[in-house]
């Protein structure tokens, strides 16, 4: 690595560290940022997965119950709505006679 690309990771990982307040140190912030790194850009196992996964399904599950809540509630006031205007249409058709 160059003197330049080197500079320019060192500038990056002091930029991470105030990003990630647990590492402190000169060298040993620098090598709990990487390994923090590291730990971000690893392959998940199964069970990180699974986890994530079922977090993901909870999060659909309660937006399909919003929007089923939302659907229910606007078949109603569309309900309501059509008995209304029958009844003015019958209040109406009866004025005219």
């Amino acid at each position: 690595m160059g003197h330049h690309n080197g500079r320019i990771l060192l500038d990056w990982l002091r930029h991470l560290r105030t990003l990630l307040p647990h590492c402190r140190g000169p060298v040993y912030g620098e090598l709990q940022m990487i390994e923090t790194i590291k730990q971000l850009l690893a392959t998940p196992t199964p069970l990180e997965m699974a986890a994530r996964e079922l977090v993901e399904a909870q999060r659909s599950k309660l937006e399909a119950e919003s929007a089923r809540e939302y659907a229910y509630h606007m078949v109603q006031y569309h309900d309501d709505r059509i008995n209304r205007l029958r009844e003015r249409l019958d209040e109406l058709r009866g004025e005219a006679v």
